[in-house]
C-alpha cells in the first residue's frame, strides 16, 4: 500500500511539472502560508482531499487566481 502511495505520488508530481512549468514557483513554502493565512478555510478544505494532484492543482489555481504569487 506504502509502495503504491509513493508511485502515485511520483506519478502526480510528474503531471504537475510537466503541466504547469511553473508549478515550484507558484507553489512555494512561502505562497502556501500567504494562501493559509489568507483564506484559512480554502486552505483546511484543500488539506482534507487525499487526491494529491487534485489538491496540487487547487492549490496552484488559488495562489495564481489570488494574485498570491507575482511573476
Amino acid at each position: 500500500a506504502q509502495e503504491k502511495h509513493k508511485t502515485a505520488e511520483e506519478r502526480a508530481e510528474a503531471l504537475l511539472r510537466a503541466k504547469y512549468t511553473d508549478f515550484d514557483k507558484v507553489v512555494s513554502r512561502d505562497n502556501i502560508e500567504m494562501l493559509t493565512e489568507a483564506y484559512p478555510e480554502l486552505a483546511r478544505s484543500l488539506h482534507a482531499t487525499n487526491d494529491l494532484y487534485t489538491k496540487a492543482v487547487s492549490a496552484y489555481t488559488l495562489i495564481k487566481k489570488f494574485g498570491i504569487y507575482q511573476d
